[in-house]
């Protein structure tokens, strides 16, 4: 079933249409409505008013609540200026300037073209011989526990936030910070999962009572101590 349409087209010109004031100088405002009421069967008839004269007034007068012999001298109106014509039936002059249709250029001798008859092409796949890009997967440091690892990607996962590359990569400089504070990457992760966190930032672990309620810091060996360390233990072992 074809659609329904609910708009036809109209002339832009139509309140500047000298004829248009003519007849509503005569008629009234009554013809404008009555002309587009017109152009609304037309529409949806091929440009085509079927019926007599007689009863297309009084279906236009109905709907544009006009007495049917006014309808009937607007449409007599109409028919002098050629804006209606008889030809099998009633037909609007200018439909078809209004509803054109797309055709094919004709040729300089007036005949179509003719185009060949392409055969039925197999569909290619343009994407099926690219090779998917390349990404280095992560490879976690040797402070970093596997067990810890998995689990905290595990959790965000059923948090339906998926650890990413990038933000792997983004939490691993994290928990190397949080190391050189001295906490425990292992623990830090375990927390993580404990409160429900799909993150982690240096401010929530590295501060009094940021991990299981206690400053789980441990003091920094003062700068040089590692090298006075080792000096000591070879001095020792002489």
């Amino acid at each position: 079933m074809p659609r329904i349409k609910r708009w036809f087209p109209v002339s832009h010109d139509i309140n500047r249409d000298p004829e248009m004031w003519e007849l509503c100088a005569k008629f009234g405002d009554k013809a404008l409505r009555c002309w587009l009421e017109i152009l609304s069967i037309a529409d949806r008839n091929e440009g085509e008013l079927q019926g007599s004269l007689n009863s297309i007034s009084t279906a236009v007068a109905w709907a544009i609540r006009c007495k049917s012999a006014k309808t009937l001298r607007i449409l007599n109106g109409m028919m002098t200026i050629n804006w209606l014509h008889v030809d099998g039936c009633i037909k609007v002059t200018n439909w078809a300037k209004y509803h054109k249709t797309w055709e094919p250029k004709k040729l300089l001798d007036g005949s179509l073209p003719s185009y060949p008859n392409l055969p039925n092409l197999p569909y290619k796949n343009k994407n099926k011989n690219k090779k998917p890009l390349s990404v280095a997967p992560i490879v976690l440091p040797d402070w970093l526990p596997q067990k810890e690892w998995d689990e905290f990607k595990a959790h965000r996962k059923r948090k339906r936030a998926p650890l990413t590359d990038s933000i792997a990569g983004r939490l691993i400089q994290v928990l190397r910070q949080l190391k050189n504070l001295g906490h425990d990457p292992a623990q830090v992760l375990t927390e993580a999962v404990d409160r429900n966190w799909t993150g982690i930032k240096i401010d929530w672990i590295d501060k009094p009572g940021g991990l299981n309620g206690k400053d789980q810091r441990q003091p920094a060996e003062p700068k040089g101590y590692a090298g006075l360390r080792d000096f000591l233990k070879a001095h020792n072992e002489r």
